[in-house]
């Protein structure tokens, strides 16, 4: 869903998206404070802007228990990013200019963990695959395409 926000008479701005007010300010035409809005779906957005862009800590929230939270610098998701499911199992690790760029460590399908780098948003490098029964195998990715 798209946020979008609108302007009331008072100079407060209004989420169309939501049935709750924003908790914001207007300075020099960009959106500038505390950003926090809610979704008929479960979801919601809170963290900060300033002078119209994202900055600082976020957390959002979307249905079903999912969730990240991490910062952004200049609207960019920048630093560490934890994603968590409804059941708390986390991927986790540093965004740089808004791409997965990192060391990250994340859940497999089958119950696992995998830890290795991304590389502007793609595997790339030798990436270690834990299974439920404790073994390891290590594979590798180049540009986010797995090497057999």
């Amino acid at each position: 869903m798209v946020q979008q926000a609108v302007e009331d008479s008072g100079g407060d701005w209004l989420d169309v998206t939501s049935t709750l007010p924003l908790v914001a300010l207007r300075v020099n035409g960009e959106k500038h404070g505390e950003w926090l809005t809610t979704f008929a779906d479960g979801g919601s957005n809170k963290g900060t802007f300033v002078n119209g862009r994202r900055q600082g800590e976020w957390l959002i929230t979307f249905p079903g228990g999912l969730s990240a939270r991490g910062p952004f610098v200049d609207g960019k998701h920048h630093g560490t990013w934890v994603f968590k499911d409804s059941e708390g199992v986390r991927a986790e690790g540093p965004m740089v200019n808004g791409v997965q760029h990192g060391v990250w460590d994340e859940p497999t399908p089958d119950g696992g963990r995998r830890k290795g780098p991304y590389v502007d948003g793609h595997r790339h490098g030798t990436w270690t695959i834990t299974h439920e029964d404790g073994s390891e195998e290590d594979v590798d990715y180049v540009k986010g395409e797995l090497v057999e």
